[in-house]
């Protein structure tokens, strides 16, 4: 949970006890939505580890109000197919 100090610092999340900003979930959230529309539901794939994929989730979580869900393809690698229903399909959406 992020307290009133921290957002009035730009903190938007924090993961493990460390502060990620807002620029911070914002730059991982533009890896992962489409491009044309970054309301639209998210399927991609990533490769990540543990605390990637909290960072991942904190990020759409920010951005669409919704969840993450992380598939696993090749465990060998730590390689995900990432979805979500998007922010236009989630509860702030219209």
């Amino acid at each position: 949970m992020v307290t009133a100090e921290q957002m009035k610092r730009g903190i938007g999340a924090v993961i493990d006890g460390e502060e990620i900003t807002v620029d911070q979930l914002q730059a991982v959230f533009g890896l992962l939505h489409n491009p044309d529309d970054w309301k639209a539901p998210i399927d991609c794939e990533v490769m990540a580890n543990d605390k990637q994929k909290k960072l991942i989730a904190e990020a759409i979580n920010f951005m669409t109000a919704t969840d993450a869900e992380f598939e696993v393809l090749e465990p060998s690698i730590n390689k995900y197919r990432v979805t979500s229903i998007g922010y236009r399909n989630g509860p702030a959406g219209p």
